[in-house]
């Protein structure tokens, strides 16, 4: 428009992703969590912000939160299934 390019395959629409605030947020959240979990919560445990996340989203909809799984271990469920690792992967 006007000589500028316009962009139709982004959607910040808030203007935010080159906002100070959000830079040192996402920096803040790579420091504490890194970038990855490496892997499924069910095998690699959970952090913080998954219990959070559960505690919000039942507030909204108005249930009562899951009981958090703190043990970071797999469940007992799984209790006589076999799980093998081959080594070397």
């Amino acid at each position: 428009m006007n000589g500028e390019p316009i962009v139709c395959g982004s959607s910040d629409n808030l203007d935010l992703t080159d906002d100070p605030r959000v830079r040192a947020a996402a920096r803040q959240a790579l420091d504490t969590y890194g970038c990855s979990c490496t892997g499924s919560r069910f095998l690699n445990g959970d952090v913080d912000l998954h219990q959070e996340l559960e505690q919000e989203q039942a507030h909204f909809l108005g249930n009562r939160p899951p009981s958090p799984r703190r043990d970071k271990k797999i469940p007992t469920e799984l209790r006589g299934d076999l799980v093998g690792v081959r080594g070397g992967t």
